[in-house]
């Protein structure tokens, strides 16, 4: 195949290459193969759509969230897409979170692939070593003479383009807009910042991000909807028989930085009834309080009742793409260690600590478990609606309409949402293809474990130990004489199988609903 490839290259740029040309017979034979190899490449999640300046144009200027930092890596430079570009995401040595366009200067190599130099404290490209301050000024050109170096450094053509930059709950917001930050003077006031946008977030609280291949409408449409959760998380969150009829609001007071919407539902065998709120365009957060079970003894006096709290931060990533970042339990001392903490890092002086509010059972509960075993747990769950939330949107273009049937009050959030969205932010493009392999479609590792460090060191440790195990199972073999060792090689056997099914936990899980009783 890839000597074909040469030939169609070949034959496409350079004819007089192809002196002796190949007999029409072979031509006739190959051209299948030719233009396999020349074909243009279907939009993937690292495509970007041709109408990309038409669709940056007319988005909301607001703060938009790219990833969580409790989540990254801090000495790995991070791709991360929004609305169809790449960006690059870095931690520099005073522990200030950058970002980057994901393109050097020089010849347009990413930035991502590169590593970060603790020792000068630039980012440095792999391709030819260009460093580049927090400040994107460059730094360092190897390739250049020491009386002309200053001069090509001093260029504003040798700079990385860089971002303003806020961290708020741990989520790093970029402002890619140009022109000054929007503050709470801009026409759309606090709701376009984001001590706004996450204002339903506790500080300290843990994340789960994951890049989901349906669109960023589709991901809102469904995040709105309870309604789905008795079926599509069936055994996981509720039951089937959780079901009934849902008392949902129409959206209250739509206007440009979002709606809100009240609801009453069952889930778990409780009934429960609250509000959500849409912070557009990429926050909902729900609040609710659960009624305690009519057989259930009454609560202790001053215990305060069961309540509901999930904040959802959604990101369009590109056509078909985007990216879901949920808010779980305190993180506790599990984030990622600065790479290099600053001096007099802590609490003000004369400053007191903030007011600690009481936590869930559950959430202490899951405040135990080790990070990647809850990001595991997270991808079960999502891994649920994700394949006919794909195929939905691949109909829904398909038909070209929103041909939909919703006469249920549980299915007016859902027809606030699209309205909203057709008002106020410009179509997103074509879908690309519909992923039929199932691996490709449930990918659990590209959409989330290779750009999480918790779940990347855990594989990593997976695999030291299966070398240790293996390694011990061999000196147990040559000493299968001796009963001990015939014990240690068949525990070293059973742990190598269990680690082997747990290393393909973080790679991909079929889920079939068929099989889900």
């Amino acid at each position: 195949m890839f000597a074909v490839a040469l030939v169609a290259l070949a034959h496409a740029t350079w004819p007089p290459v192809l002196k002796h040309r190949p007999s029409s017979r072979l031509l006739q034979r190959m051209r299948p193969l030719l233009r396999m190899a020349t074909a243009t490449p279907s939009l993937e999640i690292g495509a970007t759509p041709a109408d990309t300046k038409d669709i940056w144009a007319g988005w909301p200027r607001t703060w938009v969230p790219l990833a969580s930092s409790f989540e990254l890596d801090p000495e790995r430079p991070t791709p991360v897409r929004f609305l169809g570009r790449t960006f690059v995401l870095w931690q520099d040595n005073e522990a200030t979170w950058r970002v980057f366009e994901d393109a050097c200067p020089h010849r347009l190599a990413p930035l991502s692939e590169g590593r970060i130099d603790r020792a000068t404290g630039t980012l440095e490209c792999a391709y030819h070593g260009w460093q580049f301050t927090a400040a994107g000024s460059c730094a360092k050109i190897p390739q250049i003479a020491a009386e002309k170096h200053r001069a090509a450094c001093t260029s504003t053509r040798a700079c990385a383009r860089v971002f303003p930059v806020q961290v708020e709950k741990c989520v790093i917001f970029f402002w890619p807009w140009g022109g000054v930050p929007a503050d709470a003077s801009g026409p759309l006031g606090d709701s376009a910042l984001p001590h706004h946008q996450l204002s339903s977030v506790l500080p300290g609280a843990s994340t789960y991000t994951r890049d989901l291949p349906y669109g960023w409408d589709t991901l809102l449409e469904n995040i709105v909807d309870p309604s789905h959760v008795p079926f599509a998380h069936h055994g996981l969150q509720g039951k089937r028989e959780d079901a009934i009829a849902i008392n949902m609001s129409a959206a209250i007071a739509m206007h440009p930085s979002g709606f809100n919407f009240s609801f009453g539902d069952r889930t778990m065998g409780m009934r429960r009834a609250g509000g959500g709120e849409f912070r557009a365009p990429y926050v909902v957060s729900y609040a609710a309080v659960f009624e305690p079970k009519p057989a259930a003894p009454p609560p202790p006096p001053g215990m305060p009742p069961k309540c509901f709290n999930l904040t959802v931060v959604m990101i369009p990533v590109a056509p078909g793409w985007s990216r879901a970042i949920i808010f779980g339990g305190p993180s506790g001392n599990k984030a990622p260690k600065p790479a290099v903490v600053k001096e007099g890092n802590g609490a003000d002086e004369g400053q007191a600590p903030p007011e600690k509010k009481r936590a869930s059972l559950i959430s202490i509960i899951f405040s135990l478990l080790p990070v990647w075993l809850t990001h595991l747990l997270s991808s079960r769950f999502l891994d649920t609606d994700l394949a006919f939330l794909h195929y939905q949107e691949q109909e829904l273009q398909r038909r070209q309409k929103l041909d939909y049937f919703m006469p249920a009050a549980a299915d007016r959030p859902i027809a606030a949402m699209r309205k909203w969205v057709q008002q106020y932010t410009p179509p997103l493009g074509q879908l690309p293809p519909p992923i039929l392999e199932r691996s490709r479609l449930l990918d659990r590792w590209t959409q989330h474990g290779s750009h999480c460090v918790h779940c990347t060191r855990a594989v990593e440790s997976i695999g030291l130990w299966k070398r240790r195990l293996s390694l011990m199972l061999v000196l147990s073999l040559l000493g299968s004489h001796l009963p001990l060792l015939r014990v240690l090689g068949a525990t070293c056997a059973g742990l190598l199988i269990l680690l082997q099914g747990l290393e393909r936990q973080f790679q991909w899980q079929d889920f079939k609903h068929w099989r889900n009783h």
